[in-house]
């Protein structure tokens, strides 16, 4: 059923009168952001957040939580701005389940933390002119990711459309990772190309599949 959340209500006002500029900082908490997304659940508004405002951003959707998350709607309504700190402190009150964190980009993940296949460490990538989307498929063709997905029994989700090919970023780029997690990687390419949001989902279903998306 369609609501407000209560905190965008008491503060909208407020927030509006005093929120005008972006702060110079490398933490994407302090910049200043505008969303205008009536009746949202609360992945649509992390991705819409991020795609509205070029935010880079790592949203891990907790697992078998995609179905009864894009239930709950919210109307998130600050046309003027707000500071990301601010927004994201109100909207884990209404997205609960989830804690965020900022630096150079956006993080959402579980609360209490649930470990992922992006914690699996790559001792050694090197990509050399190769797309965005590219990376994402070779991170998942490394022993050590492999390994993981076969130990917990878990498959990557391929019958999916990316949602990257809606976005497509046609500029190659050379990479080069070592002793970085697959998290780091993807928060990498959220900061240097075109992309600016992955999400991680799953697992879910009979075969325990996990989607890793960038868009």
């Amino acid at each position: 059923m369609k609501r407000a959340a209560p905190f965008f209500t008491v503060i909208l006002g407020m927030v509006l009168s005093c929120i005008g500029q972006t702060a110079p900082d490398a933490d994407v908490s302090r910049r200043s952001v505008r969303l205008m997304l009536p009746g949202a659940s609360c992945p649509e508004i992390f991705s819409g957040l991020a795609m509205m405002n070029k935010l880079p951003t790592g949203f891990q959707q907790r697992a078998g939580a995609a179905g009864a998350e894009s239930e709950g709607k919210h109307d998130v309504l600050f046309q003027n701005g707000i500071h990301l700190g601010m927004l994201m402190t109100g909207l884990m009150q209404d997205c609960p389940g989830y804690s965020w964190s900022g630096g150079n980009v956006l993080s959402i993940s579980p609360s209490p933390r649930e470990g992922s296949v992006l914690d699996v460490v790559i001792p050694q990538l090197n990509a050399e002119q190769v797309s965005a989307q590219d990376l994402l498929d070779r991170l998942f063709e490394t022993p050590e990711v492999k390994r993981y997905l076969k130990d917990q029994k878990i498959s990557r989700r391929t019958a999916d459309q990316p949602l990257s090919s809606n976005y497509p970023d046609p500029k190659k780029y050379s990479f080069s990772f070592s002793n970085r997690s697959v998290r780091d990687i993807l928060n990498h390419i959220v900061t240097t190309t075109r992309y600016k949001i992955w999400i991680h989902q799953g697992p879910e279903g009979a075969g325990r599949e996990v989607n890793v998306r960038i868009f």
